[in-house]
């Protein structure tokens, strides 16, 4: 227990002297001109003064993210670093993954090891920056570094040479009155530079509703010394249904120089009206527009419609009355989310497509959230089919079309059902052999990447050149397929230009010959003409009796094509499919479905006729509304939960439902307005719902009923940030727990966390869903503005600084000298006198153990020690 001395100082190597680089933005972008040259010019001078003292240096630069870009090396090596000896000048801005915040603790972390290593004389950290901070507070660590004979020095950055006007945050009620005054709370801070003359600004909003869009400017009045502020602001009378309103502030004199901290948003909800969200790929998003908003703004009377694309929904979702999923997969969604949503008394309608058929499969009953909907795939037999993709690999299709096939080769796959075996094979003067892109696969199972590199690296090799012997090779092909006895569906694409010489009769003969070989072994074989100069004779006498051959002059018409033969026995295809109302029970008795959505009593009006629709059957408990000519529905509704769902089985573009795409005016969305309305209608919904907010690095929550546990699981769910596709939005989990101090309120119905410094980064945007799992096993949906970055969100009059007057300064030479301040503000550093007390403590613990094994009288175990 006795100290065992230190190591000889001559034997220690030379201390380093840690130079600490402040890169975030609030450094940087306030001194574009002067900041990089001051940093050059102060690290240059700490070399000169290391060498003098006989040390080495570092160069440590922080921001968002902490890196040692130097070191530790002779101070020569940083003048030849400064200099660009060999390499371009040291740029410490170089290095720091994000701006969004300054993590000064974690450097100083590093800085420390450096400066006290054991093997070395103790050194010093020199921290150029103002010594702001964001998250964890770093005054610990300098006292730290004062207690292991580290001292801490402060050399401040020149003045600023441009003003920052920030925007911390908007604030608007969840819950307001239809026309009532609507009125914003924003919060505002202003840095000025020194000797700057009176700046005029202004704050503008606008306000987004289901009538439009409206903005309003309001002059700013900035405080001359600088601060922060809030003002209330009257922009408008309350709409119903759903109001986004968006915040941004401006300089009169120009661009700010940090405008990640110059926008807000907030939303708020008022009465009257069911605000429907329409989620689609981002492609896809005018094609829902042209369908359910044709002329722009809803048409449909009290319903408001918000288009979103994946990313978004999740910060939606809470706000709608009910979803519509615009040719989505189910496993393109977040289940749990979902799922919530809809059996927590909100509405889900689904609408059929090429997409929505990736994991919609006949024979498979639907899982998950596919299982809320009122429709199953119809009851096929999906038997076990090789699918062959068959290239015409010769010189003539060099240039534009073969590079039109290989794009299509891999497009090919999303297409093919599990029970399909899709290769690829080239034909020249003979039949190639054939490469598995997506091998056969147990419904559910995930595809074989490895199939699908090998035909991307064959695609990639393959060079198009050689003769057409497109006859011999077809040959070929059939006798395989005679030996196999598994369905098949060959793909050919070609431009039919035959090099061997066939006399036309020949051609006749050997085709009809190739039919009735396909029909033997259950093959189809779609002729597809690729490239200009088509034979269109040759390739007529291999295609199907009585059909046309279709052609593809571009990526787009050959997926269509491989969409409509892979999916044909599930599609009901035709010029005109007529659709008319399921007819309503003779006999009195309780209401259907379509009587509640339709009213009782009324017949409706039957839709437009469509040209696809997936052959769907309904399940148990539901019921179809709209059915197809052979009887199979085409609009199925059903309860789940205290939701409603609905399904169509068609998509309302010009490809599937010409009659419903684009029409101007109201156009067909007046047909869905019934079910729109039913669908919305919220089960229970109060005005009285939980709110969140974010305050001061805290997430809280009022408004909770008593029945919800003390501790609340939940998990921020990212809006907007990139996700794989199909995959679930980036997420933070957390508990909530019940406030110390509820300041007049019921703190059984508050609850609050600490947000993680990694947070914003870790999710990349501000605005976020917040999933709470409430007391019956339901989720509670609230969506949340997380504000700006750490580094942004900062207030500029009360930015925890090392070097102010909450940790105290002393002047020294070359900067301010830290020290830790008496009192509360230097909680977090031990007393000096701890590791006296701490080998007193250990001194008695050894000799209460000793005393169990010594004969004779035990030792009385003294009173329990509590530190008051």
């Amino acid at each position: 227990f006795l100290p065992a001395g230190g190591p000889d100082p001559a034997e220690l190597g030379p201390g380093v002297r840690v130079l600490v680089v402040d890169a975030s933005a609030s450094a940087r972008r306030t001194r574009p001109a002067g900041w990089l040259p001051g940093v050059r010019a102060t690290l240059a001078a700490e070399g000169s003064a290391a060498a003098g003292a006989g040390q080495e240096v570092a160069v440590v630069v922080f921001a968002a993210g902490v890196r040692c870009r130097l070191g530790p090396v002779s101070p020569g090596a940083l003048q030849d670093a400064l200099l660009g000896h060999g390499a371009p000048p040291l740029d410490p801005a170089v290095g720091p993954e994000e701006e969004g915040a300054s993590e000064l603790a974690a450097a100083l972390r590093v800085a420390l090891r450096l400066a006290a290593d054991p093997a070395r004389r103790r050194g010093e950290v020199v921290l150029l920056g103002e010594g702001d901070h964001t998250g964890e507070d770093p005054r610990p660590l300098v006292a730290e570094s004062s207690r292991r004979g580290v001292p801490v020095r402060l050399v401040p950055p020149g003045p600023a040479e441009r003003a920052d006007l920030a925007l911390r945050s908007l604030e608007l009620p969840p819950r307001v009155e239809e026309g009532a005054p609507l009125v914003a709370a924003a919060t505002l801070a202003w840095s000025p530079v020194l000797g700057d003359g009176e700046e005029g600004a202004r704050l503008v909003v606008e306000r987004a509703t289901g009538e439009g869009v409206r903005s309003s400017a309001f002059p700013l009045v900035l405080p001359a010394g600088g601060g922060t502020w809030r003002v209330s602001l009257e922009i408008g009378p309350a709409a119903a249904g759903r109001t986004l309103a968006t915040a941004r502030v401006e300089l009169a004199r120009g661009p700010d120089p940090i405008p990640e901290n110059d926008v807000a948003q907030a939303s708020t909800r008022g009465g009257g009206e069911l605000v429907v969200g329409v989620a689609a790929e981002a492609a896809r998003l005018g094609a829902a527009r042209a369908w359910l908003a044709p002329a722009g703004p809803s048409t449909l009377p009290g319903i408001q419609v918000v288009f979103t694309d994946l990313p978004g929904l999740a910060g939606l979702l809470p706000e709608l009355d009910l979803l519509v999923t615009f040719d989505l997969p189910a496993s393109f969604l977040d289940p749990g989310l979902l799922a919530a949503f809809v059996r927590g008394g909100r509405g889900w309608l689904a609408t059929s497509g090429w997409r929505f058929l990736q994991d919609w499969h006949p024979g498979r009953p639907p899982e998950g959230l596919a299982a809320l909907l009122p429709l199953a795939p119809a009851d096929l037999e999906a038997e076990p089919r090789d699918v062959v993709l068959l290239m015409d690999g010769s010189g003539s299709m060099a240039g534009e079309p073969f590079e039109i096939l290989r794009a299509a080769a891999l497009d090919l796959v999303a297409a093919a059902l599990p029970s399909d075996e899709v290769s690829l094979r080239f034909f020249t003067a003979g039949l190639g052999p054939a490469t598995v892109i997506q091998a056969r696969r147990e419904l559910g199972a995930p595809g074989s990447g490895t199939s699908r590199a090998a035909a991307q690296a064959l695609l990639a090799a393959r060079v198009p050149g050689g003769r057409t012997y497109l006859f011999q090779s077809l040959e070929e092909l059939a006798a395989e397929r005679e030996r196999s006895g598994v369905e098949a569906l060959v793909l050919l694409l070609t431009d039919g230009r035959e090099t061997d010489t066939i006399l036309p009769g020949d051609l006749l003969a050997r085709s009809a010959r190739l039919r009735e070989r396909w029909r033997a072994s259950r093959t189809a074989l779609v002729v597809i003409g690729v490239g200009e100069g088509v034979d269109e004779a040759t390739l007529a006498l291999l295609a199907r009796p009585g059909e046309p051959v279709p052609r593809a002059q571009a990526l787009g018409d050959l997926e269509a094509i491989f969409r409509r033969e892979i999916h044909g026995a599930e599609l009901a295809m035709g010029e005109v499919l007529p659709v008319h109302l399921a007819p309503r029970p003779g006999s009195p008795g309780p209401r259907t479905l379509a009587e509640e959505i339709l009213g009782a009593g009324e017949a409706g009006e039957a839709p437009p006729p469509l040209a696809i629709a997936v052959r769907n059957r309904t399940r148990e408990g539901a019921e179809a509304l709209w059915l197809g000519p052979e009887g199979e529905p085409i609009l199925g509704v059903a309860r789940a939960g205290r939701g409603r769902t609905a399904l169509l089985s068609t998509c309302p573009i010009e490809e599937w439902a010409p009659g419903w795409a684009g029409r101007p005016g109201g156009g067909e969305p007046r047909a869905f307005g019934p079910l729109l309305r039913w669908l919305g209608r919220r089960q229970g919904a109060s005005g009285g719902e939980p709110t969140a907010r974010v305050e001061g690095g805290l997430l809280r929550v009022d408004g909770l009923a008593e029945d919800w546990p003390a501790a609340l699981g939940g998990r921020l769910v990212a809006i907007g940030a990139p996700t794989r596709e199909g995959g679930a939005a980036a997420e933070v989990p957390l508990t909530l727990f019940p406030p110390a101090a509820a300041a007049g309120r019921d703190p059984r119905s508050l609850r609050e966390a600490l947000l993680p410094l990694e947070t914003r980064r870790r999710l990349g945007t501000a605005r976020v869903s917040l999933q709470l799992a409430g007391p019956g096993g339901e989720t509670l949906l609230l969506p949340l503005d997380l504000g700006p970055a750490p580094e942004f969100a900062s207030d500029p009059g009360r930015t925890p600084r090392v070097g102010g007057t909450a940790v105290g300064g002393v002047p020294a030479a070359g900067g301010v000298q830290v020290r830790t301040a008496e009192g509360p503000e230097g909680a977090g550093g031990a007393h000096p006198a701890a590791p006296g007390v701490l080998l007193a403590g250990l001194v008695l613990l050894f000799l209460a153990g000793l005393g169990r094994r010594l004969p004779g009288r035990p030792i009385k175990a003294a009173a329990p020690m509590v530190d008051r």
